[in-house]
């Protein structure tokens, strides 16, 4: 909802930020998945 707002105020700004934010919570859930596969 938020990207689709911003969208209308700038286009592409949405997607680029929406980008950014799925590469930063894929690279936490990597980290994440280490850590935990590393505690066993």
């Amino acid at each position: 909802i938020i990207g689709f707002a911003i969208d209308l105020l700038w286009a592409g700004a949405g997607l680029i930020l929406a980008t950014i934010l799925n590469v930063v919570l894929i690279f936490r859930l990597m980290v994440l998945r280490d850590h935990f596969e590393n505690g066993k």
